[in-house]
């Protein structure tokens, strides 16, 4: 686990390593205090680990606020390391410029401004250096990390590259079209151990569904997203073989649902294991290699769940392992929630981890429950609290959460939820607080079921892929902006998902 330690002009990550050698780097000394300082300043704002090391003796010591000292050069050099890994697990890219300085003896005292891509404003601070022999002997700081301001368009504003993983291969903003941004293809939903999923293939799992996948292109589908974690029979490979088949690129998803949806094929592995062995599954999955069930494809995001009652310990190994993950790799952690309080918990337990929302992504998926909910649901026959279901919303979205709305014109959710005037009077309401880059659409549809023997893609609720491109069309026709509409359909499921 990662924690953020700054170190005056010196920020950096202290990091847990392994055990080994660290390198040594000679010793180059400064003719003046003056030229030891602007060395630091030069190769620190150049990430140059060497450089920076090159003006510590053995003896050096660097306090930092709140009574942290930093000794010797092999921890600093540690902490120089996590300093230049790349935003956010870092900080390479911060640029310090000295504002002014004075020296005491051989002791140089500056001011500085502290700026990047990444941070919304300059952050401001001062510093004591005490130089010895052309050497940085010891430095005093008022940097504290939590004080900086991150730009909430980091990704944008710093250039990083997105691509949108599906099945297709990795796609631009360009590519994706209207996202049908959460709706499922192959689901067992109902035993808290899945049995037959196992036996579907895929050829009959797409015969199935291709009535509706074509129906949906024609309507004007470009991609979809298909966010069935570990837990609920997920079958990665089913998945694969539909979108292939029916030429729709399919960004699929790693993580593990809420207790006790933990087992799929795997009984009992989810809780013996360690937040590190999750981790190693999350990251696989991540990667190409094994991707998502083997298949070869990387997952777009981390999809989980927690229960309303408040999550269970397991729940909570499982979200610090997808912290750790999201940190490595910046993939969004994406959960179903249907408790206002619950979702506050989360977002609670994320900043704990590290993971804070200024830095990486959080998508609260089906804030629609919460949101028609007249409060909280209180202890025995008590009801509900006092605040309001979309004050828990509102304040999600303030603090930097996805808001996704997923049961729009789905007959399983039913217009309580899933009502167009209704769905559009929350968006209205998000976009009013300044919020509407922050809202997802879906409708939670589909989906082939096997734990309904005959009635596979005909069980209660069961609905084609339709209503989200119906709820589009409907929403032009009541004179709701196009640009708005393109985002919701394709702009911020492309922000909140695609990753580097």
């Amino acid at each position: 686990m990662r924690r953020i330690a700054v170190i005056g002009m010196t920020v950096a990550l202290a990091v847990t390593t392994t055990t080994g050698v660290i390198a040594k780097t000679d010793l180059v000394r400064q003719p003046t205090p003056e030229a030891v300082v602007a060395e630091h300043i030069a190769a620190l704002n150049a990430c140059d680990v060497d450089r920076l090391m090159a003006q510590y003796p053995d003896t050096i010591a660097i306090l930092l606020p709140g009574g942290v000292t930093v000794e010797g050069r092999d921890e600093v050099r540690e902490l120089f390391e996590g300093f230049c890994e790349p935003f956010p697990a870092g900080l390479a890219g911060l640029r310090f410029t000295e504002l002014s300085s004075s020296a005491v003896h051989k002791t140089i005292n500056a001011q500085w401004k502290a700026e990047a891509c990444f941070l919304a404003e300059p952050y401001l601070g001062a510093d004591a250096y005490e130089t010895w022999s052309g050497l940085m002997a010891a430095q005093v700081t008022t940097f504290d990390g939590a004080e900086l301001k991150i730009n909430p368009d980091w990704r944008q504003d710093c250039g990083v590259e997105l691509q949108f993983q599906t099945t297709a291969g990795p796609l631009g903003l360009e590519d994706i079209g209207n996202v049908l941004a959460h709706h499922h293809y192959f689901v067992e939903l109902g035993d808290a151990t899945p049995e037959d999923f196992l036996g579907s293939t895929p050829e009959e799992v797409y015969e199935a569904l291709e009535p509706w996948l074509t129906e949906a292109k024609a309507l004007g589908a470009g991609s979809f997203i298909e966010p069935t974690p570990f837990g609920v029979g997920r079958r990665a490979d089913i998945v694969k073989y539909v979108a292939d088949e029916a030429e729709l690129p399919t960004m699929m998803v790693t993580g593990i649902y809420r207790e006790p949806f933990v087992t799929d094929d795997m009984p009992g592995w989810v809780y013996g294991a360690s937040v590190a062995e999750l981790a190693d599954f999350m990251r696989g999955e991540l990667s190409g290699d094994p991707g998502v069930g083997g298949t070869g494809v990387p997952a777009g995001f981390i999809k989980l769940s927690q229960n309303d009652t408040g999550m269970t310990a397991t729940e909570k190994k499982i979200l610090e392992a997808a912290c750790l993950v999201a940190q490595e790799t910046d993939a969004t952690i994406a959960s179903h929630i249907t408790s206002g309080p619950a979702a506050l918990a989360v977002m609670d337990a994320l900043e704990g981890f590290g993971c804070s929302l200024d830095r990486y992504r959080f998508v609260w998926i089906h804030a629609q429950v919460t949101a028609r909910a007249d409060g909280a649901t209180l202890e025995g026959s008590w009801g509900t609290g006092h605040d309001p279901g979309f004050d828990y919303v509102m304040a999600a979205a303030e603090r930097g959460a996805y808001i996704s709305l997923d049961g729009i014109g789905s007959g399983f959710w039913s217009d309580f939820y899933g009502g167009f005037e209704l769905n559009l009077g929350w968006i209205e309401d998000l976009v009013a607080a300044g919020y509407e880059d922050q809202i997802l659409i879906g409708s939670d549809t589909g989906w082939y079921d096997p734990g309904y023997p005959g009635e596979e893609v005909s069980w209660p609720g069961s609905q084609d892929y339709n209503s989200i491109l119906e709820f589009a069309d409907w929403m032009a026709a009541e004179g709701v902006p196009s640009d708005l509409i393109e985002k919701l359909m394709t702009g911020n499921p492309f922000a909140a998902y695609a990753r580097q």
